[in-house]
C-alpha cells in the first residue's frame, strides 16, 4: 500500500470538505468538487463530521490567555447590493423579522358570498415586513418542487438565508441534468413538471452554458397558469379542484447572446395605466320653445307678434328680422362674429383623467437550436433522429387540422325556413315531380302544425307565437340573439415557459399564446444526405394582461403574491367607528390601514 503524502492546507472553505477517516498521521477528507480525497497533517476547520475524529487524534490545544473578540459590524449592504450577514463561522442576526415587531400575521379576508355573514379567510404562519416598503408583509413561497402553496410561505427565519439549491452535502450547487431529472421525478402528483434524457439529447448548447440557464418551453392540450405543480381552480360552488395534466411537449434551450435568448429581452415588460384628456369647454344649451298656453298660442299666431316681443326685449328691427329668417337656434354672437373667442386665452383648459384598465405588455421570442451529431451507435440513424425531434418541435408549436370548406349559419331577422319541394327535380326539370313534392312538403307541414297544436300547454308553435306576442309588449330578446359570453379571467393560452434553474427558478410564466414559430434547416449534411442543424424561433405573448400580484406570483413560483396586507388591515371582525363627518376613531391609523390597502391591492 502506498504511504499517503500531505497535500497541505486546504485553499477551499471547510463547509466544502467532509472526514471520513484516517490515513496514518493524515486526516482524510472527501471534497464535493474534487474527484479524490485530500490528505492533510491538519484539521480543516468547520469541515462536516469532524467531531468524529478519533480522541487521539484531536490535536493537542495550548494554554493561551482568553481573548475578548469585538462584536461583528452590523449588517450592511456592498456595492453589488448583496447583505453581509456571516463574519467567518458565525452568522449574523437575519435582516427581516428579527423582533416581534418586524414580523405579522397576514391579513383576514372577508370571503363569505352571502350578505349579513362573515367568513374570515387568513394565509397560516408569520411574515416579516418589508425594509423597503413599511406597508407590506413579505411571503415567499419557496420553489416550484417545495410543499408551499398559494396559503402557506417559507417560516421566518428563513427569511435571513440564502435561497439557491443545495446539492449533497448541504452545498449550493449547479445541477446536472441526472439531477434535475431525479429531484423533478419526485413529484409525483405533477406529470406536467417532469424532465427526462431526450430532453438534453440534441440541445445545440446543452454542457456548454450551465444548466441554471436553462428555458423550458411546455405545451399542454388546456390552458395553464404558472403553477403547474399545483394548479387549481374552483368550482361555481367555491370549492377548489386540481387540474394537473402532463405536457404535450416541450422543449429546452439556454439564456445568452450566443444562443439568441437575452434574459433582459424574456424578462422584459412593461406596465401602465389607462388616460385620456378632458377637457373643458364653452357649454351650449339650445333653449327650447316654451309651452305659453292657448292664449300665448294665439297672440304667437298673430301677424307682427314676433315685432312686439322682440321690441319689448329691446331688440333692435334688424335683429329681430335676423332672428325670424335664423329660426329658434340662432345664435346672434356665433353668426355676427365667427372668429370672437367666447373664453379667455391665457387659460389651462385639459387635465388627464383615468379610464378603466390596466396595460401589460410582455412579448418575447424564444430560439431553439438542435445539433443531430451522430452517434457511433449504429443502431441510430441521425436522419430519423432529426424528423423526430422536428416532429416534437411541430407539436409544441402548430396543430393538425382538416380542410373545411365553410358552413351555414343562420342569425336573426331573415326567414328560416327553407323553400317547399324538391329542388333537385327542379333542377333537373322534372315538373311533375318537383309539384308533386311541394304538396308534399306542404300537407307534412299542416299535419305536423296540427298534432304540435293539439297538445295545448306543451306546443312548441303556440309557445313561439305567445311568447313573440309577450316579447312584442314587454320587449326581449328576438329570434336568434343570443347573450355574450362573460368572461372569467381564466387562463386561455396552453404555453408554459420555465426560466433558469428547474429546481430553482427565477421566474415560471403560464397562460402564454403561440402567435408562431420558424423552422430553419442547416447543415452541413450528415452521411444520410439530410441536414444536421434545426434552429426554431417561437414568438410568445401572454394570453391576459397581469396585474401586480399576478407579476409577483411570477417570480415566486406561481404560488401567489409576494406582498400582503398585515393583521388587522383588511380584518372584517373589527369594527371602526365612523361619525356623520366621516371621520374614523381608530387608534390603529385609520390613514396607515388605507396605505397599505392601495399598496397590496
Amino acid at each position: 500500500m502506498t504511504k499517503k503524502k500531505s497535500m497541505g492546507k486546504f485553499p477551499g472553505e471547510g463547509h466544502e470538505a467532509q472526514f471520513v477517516g484516517m490515513s496514518g498521521n493524515l486526516y482524510t477528507y472527501d471534497i464535493a468538487y474534487m474527484p479524490s480525497p485530500w490528505y492533510t497533517s491538519s484539521i480543516i476547520p468547520g469541515a462536516i463530521a469532524n467531531d468524529e475524529i478519533p480522541k487521539n487524534k484531536q490535536p493537542r490545544k495550548r494554554s493561551q490567555k482568553k481573548v475578548v473578540k469585538p462584536a461583528p459590524d452590523p449588517v450592511v449592504a456592498n456595492s453589488a447590493g448583496l447583505s453581509t450577514t456571516s463574519v467567518g463561522d458565525k452568522e449574523l442576526p437575519g435582516f427581516y423579522g428579527t423582533t416581534a415587531v418586524d414580523r405579522s400575521k397576514p391579513a383576514k379576508y372577508d370571503i363569505s358570498e352571502k350578505s349579513g355573514k362573515t367568513v374570515a379567510f387568513q394565509e397560516s404562519g408569520e411574515g416579516p415586513f418589508s425594509h423597503v416598503n413599511k406597508w407590506s408583509l413579505l411571503r415567499y413561497r419557496g420553489t416550484p418542487l417545495s410543499s408551499h402553496t398559494s396559503e402557506t410561505a417559507i417560516e421566518v427565519e428563513e427569511y435571513g438565508k440564502a435561497q439557491v439549491y443545495k446539492g449533497s452535502f448541504d452545498v449550493p450547487k449547479n445541477p446536472t441534468s441526472n439531477t434535475i431529472i431525479e429531484e423533478c421525478s419526485k413529484v409525483k402528483k405533477s406529470p406536467g413538471y417532469q424532465y427526462t434524457y431526450r430532453d438534453f439529447m440534441w440541445p445545440k448548447y446543452y454542457g456548454k452554458i450551465p444548466n441554471n440557464q436553462m428555458l423550458t418551453l411546455r405545451r399542454f392540450a388546456f390552458p395553464v397558469e404558472d403553477n403547474i405543480i399545483q394548479p387549481k381552480k374552483f368550482a361555481s360552488s367555491g370549492k377548489s379542484f386540481d387540474t394537473m395534466q402532463p405536457a404535450l411537449a416541450q422543449a429546452v434551450t439556454f439564456m445568452g447572446e450566443k444562443p439568441g435568448n437575452a434574459l433582459n429581452a424574456i424578462l422584459k415588460f412593461s406596465v401602465g395605466f389607462n388616460w385620456k384628456d378632458a377637457e373643458s369647454k364653452m357649454q351650449e344649451i339650445n333653449s327650447q320653445p316654451r309651452d305659453r298656453g292657448m292664449v300665448g298660442g294665439f297672440l304667437d299666431s298673430m301677424p307682427m307678434s314676433e315685432n312686439i316681443i322682440g321690441g319689448a326685449k329691446g331688440e333692435s328691427a334688424s335683429t329681430t328680422y335676423r332672428r325670424k329668417q335664423q329660426g329658434g337656434g340662432w345664435d346672434p354672437m356665433k353668426q355676427t362674429y365667427p372668429n370672437h373667442s367666447l373664453v379667455p386665452l391665457n387659460i389651462i383648459k385639459s387635465v388627464r383623467v383615468r379610464e378603466a384598465g390596466l396595460t401589460f405588455e410582455q412579448d418575447f421570442k424564444l430560439v431553439f437550436e438542435f445539433d443531430m451529431k451522430g452517434s457511433d451507435d449504429k443502431a441510430m440513424s441521425p436522419k430519423i433522429a432529426f424528423l423526430d425531434c422536428l416532429a416534437n418541435m411541430l407539436v409544441l408549436t402548430y396543430n393538425s387540422a382538416p380542410f373545411w370548406g365553410g358552413a351555414v349559419r343562420y342569425t336573426g331577422g331573415g326567414k328560416k325556413g327553407q323553400p317547399f319541394g324538391d329542388l333537385s327535380k327542379l333542377e333537373a326539370g322534372d315538373m311533375k315531380g318537383f309539384l308533386g313534392s311541394v304538396v308534399k312538403d306542404i300537407s307534412h307541414l299542416a299535419v305536423t302544425s296540427v298534432k304540435d297544436i293539439l297538445k295545448g300547454g306543451n306546443s312548441k308553435i303556440l309557445k313561439n307565437i305567445m311568447g313573440g306576442a309577450m316579447m312584442d309588449l314587454f320587449g326581449g330578446p328576438q329570434g336568434g340573439e343570443v347573450a355574450a359570453a362573460f368572461l372569467t379571467g381564466d387562463a386561455t393560452g396552453q404555453w408554459h415557459l420555465t426560466i433558469g434553474n428547474p429546481l430553482n427558478p427565477i421566474a415560471v410564466v403560464g397562460n402564454l399564446g403561440m402567435e408562431g414559430a420558424e423552422f430553419e434547416f442547416d447543415g452541413p449534411l450528415g452521411y444520410e444526405d439530410f441536414p444536421t442543424k434545426l434552429k426554431v424561433t417561437c414568438t410568445l405573448k401572454p394570453c391576459r394582461p397581469r396585474d401586480k400580484a399576478d407579476i409577483e406570483s411570477m417570480f415566486n413560483a406561481g404560488k401567489g403574491r409576494f406582498y400582503v396586507p398585515a393583521e388587522g388591515v383588511l380584518d372584517p371582525s373589527i369594527d371602526y367607528p365612523v361619525d356623520p363627518y366621516g371621520k374614523v376613531y381608530d387608534e390603529n391609523n385609520y390613514m396607515a390601514r388605507n396605505a397599505s390597502k392601495f399598496a397590496n391591492g
